[in-house]
């Protein structure tokens, strides 16, 4: 596989986190988050907007990879973005 430049990637041509393999397949490498609720995880693509669940964490990304790849079949990537995903406070009254 060859992984995109930032010459690649600034210029429009490909996202970055990109991999071409020797097939000519593209490899793009997205952020998920899950949560555990009520018995089942939650992944979702945070750069896609694709959601799915699973009985356990492999099982979520695996359906996530699908319905994101679905997804992406009917519809043009978005613009190349990275997610900043932090922490913050809530303060509560008692």
């Amino acid at each position: 596989m060859r992984n995109v430049s930032p010459a690649d990637a600034g210029n429009g041509i490909l996202h970055p986190n990109t991999e071409i393999g020797d097939d000519g397949m593209t490899t793009r490498t997205y952020t998920a988050v899950l949560q555990f609720e009520d018995g089942t995880y939650i992944a979702e693509c945070l750069e896609i907007g694709t959601a799915a669940h699973g009985h356990d964490v492999q099982e979520a990304l695996q359906n996530l990879t699908r319905s994101t790849e679905a997804y992406l079949r009917k519809n043009a990537p978005p613009p190349p973005s990275t997610p900043l995903v932090t922490t913050f406070e809530v303060q509560l009254d008692p």
